[in-house]
């Protein structure tokens, strides 16, 4: 009974870790902020769940790092935020997605 504890447990934590790392490799997959259409109004600041959006030089940055591609600050969290009121913020292409 032991052992099959142990090779399930085993068994999750090669899933669980399989998963960071390819979570880690698609970071060039998120979300984009034009710097052109950025007005630095911090609306996606307030916005982002996991506080990944910052102002850096009077415009809006992503941290890829803490990015979990939720898509709120393109198209709103259906209550206070609509999305980006000057659409500076753009969804990964469709090639980035196809590379997963």
């Amino acid at each position: 009974m032991k052992k099959v504890k142990i090779v399930v447990i085993v068994f999750f934590f090669l899933i669980l870790l399989s998963s960071l790392i390819g979570n880690k490799s698609n970071l060039a997959e998120a979300f984009h902020i034009s710097d052109y259409k950025c007005v630095g109004c911090e609306a996606c600041v307030d916005a982002c769940p996991v506080q990944a959006i910052s102002i850096v030089g009077g415009k809006a940055v992503i941290d890829q790092a803490k990015c979990i591609k939720c898509g709120i600050c393109v198209g709103g969290n259906f209550a206070d935020y609509t999305g980006c009121p000057v659409e500076a913020i753009s969804p990964p292409t469709e090639e980035e997605a196809n590379e997963e």
